[in-house]
């Protein structure tokens, strides 16, 4: 008795067996099952802290781009896969893939990969995106938190204070007095660094 043992790699179709002794040869068939999904898995946000709509400006976005892989039990990258996006909250009108209500479809690339674009509305809030494999809904990934951060500056949160109110003129050049602005929005939020105030 002669006996080997035969090891999938990830692939799948009918492979062919030969044992060969003296010049004689036999053959057997094995058909290997196409492998499945097991894990689904958070690679990256970018970015990771967004500003409500219509508040970007340099180097701010109201966009971020959210990935996932599917691998499976070897840890081998699966293609082809279909992925079902959905979100934690759609409070101020948050937007997948610039879709405002439902969930999101998607297809893995050749390397596994993933993703679906999120769009901040007008409430600043965390939010998660949530990624369920369609071949098997009890394998989930849930991304970390997505922060939508601040609004506009407003009116009853916005102040001005002045250093020196009474600048010595006349006959005097080059006197100065500081100028400050503090500038929140409608929630008590500080405005993102860079906002211009003219």
């Amino acid at each position: 008795v002669a006996t080997a043992t035969y090891t999938d790699q990830g692939c799948s179709g009918d492979d062919t067996i030969t044992a060969s002794i003296q010049g004689t040869s036999l053959q057997a068939r094995i058909t290997v099952a196409a492998p499945k999904a097991s894990n689904l898995s958070f690679i990256s946000a970018s970015p990771v802290s967004i500003v409500l709509a219509g508040t970007g400006g340099t180097d701010l976005s109201s966009d971020s781009v959210v990935t996932f892989k599917v691998r499976d039990s070897t840890n081998a990258a699966m293609a082809s896969k279909g992925v079902t996006f959905d979100l934690s909250t759609r409070v101020g009108g948050i937007k997948l893939n610039n879709e405002a209500i439902g969930t999101v479809q998607g297809t893995t690339d050749a390397s596994g990969f993933v993703s679906v674009t999120v769009s901040a509305g007008s409430i600043p809030t965390p939010v998660w995106v949530i990624a369920t494999l369609n071949e098997d809904p009890t394998i989930r990934s849930l991304s970390p938190n997505l922060t939508i951060s601040t609004g506009r500056p407003t009116q009853d949160r916005f102040s001005l204070a002045v250093e020196k109110f009474n600048v010595e003129g006349w006959n005097r050049d080059g006197e100065t007095s500081a100028l400050t602005v503090r500038a929140y929005d409608r929630l008590g939020n500080p405005v993102v660094d860079g906002t211009v105030v003219n």
